[in-house]
């Protein structure tokens, strides 16, 4: 990949930041989250491709930390946001898998009761979590983009090839999934974490089908993971929402969480296998390409090896 094709990219997924910025200045709505979230993930993979392909450049090693810094820092806002619009969306779930029947009213007063008081719980979260995300951003943003202006410039002032966004996409995973063994409740959501980094770079490649493959199969852990942690979270909240550890809502969260766990595992333990296989295999076809390639001597070669021997 060439340099101009990196801020190709670069300023392309720097123009969609800038407008999912100005919508969620707006409007913090779902829509608008969920694309501040994905372009600052896109454009966070980026830097850090750039950054590990110039270690030692030291232009880039402070825009690329204080970029970095600060689009972590605005992701975790939008995330809280996220995770409280995905919280409401389970316990409507919920709500809905158990409607009462005209002989089971007394049975579900408890829960439905407990459900209304959390939804409504969440929802004060979430006004509060969108009026902290558009302060940060009206306070951010200028220190942003000349955060993300300083990088660009200094891309500029590194010609050359390096390696395509998914050979730097399976080592960044082959790193992580093999420091995650074995997959546990204590290291599933960090495994999902660090490899979501390398999904999104994938996603930079969308005409290789090899990297819609990759990307395709990361996308079904990081979903698997993603329900499970959810419902982990949820088993907390309502704790703390509600004030009790064991209502009915509580318990049937709880075995909810179970059920995603057990799936999470599964899907993790099974994605993370093929993915290294496939990425050794990969790894190992092209070095005994390399080694099966001769260089070609010139004549200006052969002469000086004559004369070496004489």
């Amino acid at each position: 990949m060439t340099t101009s094709q990196i801020l190709a990219v670069y300023n392309e997924q720097w123009a969609t930041l800038a407008q999912t910025i100005m919508a969620c200045r707006l409007k913090p709505g779902k829509k608008a989250v969920h694309a501040l979230r994905t372009s600052s993930r896109r454009i966070s993979a980026i830097i850090e491709k750039v950054h590990e392909d110039h270690p030692r450049t030291l232009s880039l090693n402070h825009s690329t930390e204080q970029a970095l810094r600060q689009l972590k820092k605005l992701r975790k806002l939008a995330g809280a946001i996220r995770d409280l619009d995905m919280h409401r969306k389970l316990l409507k779930s919920l709500q809905q898998e158990r409607k009462p029947h005209s002989n089971e009213s007394s049975l579900t007063a408890e829960p439905d009761s407990d459900i209304a008081a959390l939804s409504g719980w969440l929802k004060d979260r979430r006004r509060d979590a969108a009026a902290e995300l558009q302060h940060a951003l009206k306070k951010q943003e200028l220190k942003l983009e000349d955060r993300l202006e300083e990088l660009q410039k200094a891309i500029e002032l590194h010609p050359g090839q390096t390696t395509s966004p998914l050979t730097t996409a399976r080592r960044w995973f082959a790193r992580a999934s093999t420091s995650h063994k074995p997959l546990n409740a204590e290291n599933l959501h960090d495994l999902r974490k660090r490899t979501k980094t390398a999904r999104y770079l994938a996603e930079l490649e969308p005409t290789s089908q090899s990297a819609r493959s990759f990307v395709r199969d990361l996308q079904r852990m990081h979903d698997a993971i993603g329900d499970w942690h959810d419902w982990q979270m949820l088993a907390i909240e309502v704790n703390k929402a509600l004030g009790k550890e064991h209502t009915t809502l509580s318990r049937q969260i709880m075995e909810q969480r179970e059920r995603a766990f057990q799936t999470a595992l599964k899907e993790a333990s099974q994605e993370s296998h093929a993915l290294r296989q496939a990425t050794r295999t990969i790894t190992v076809e092209s070095a005994t390409t390399v080694a099966r390639r001769k260089p070609v001597q010139s004549d200006h070669s052969h002469q000086a090896q004559s004369a070496r021997r004489a």
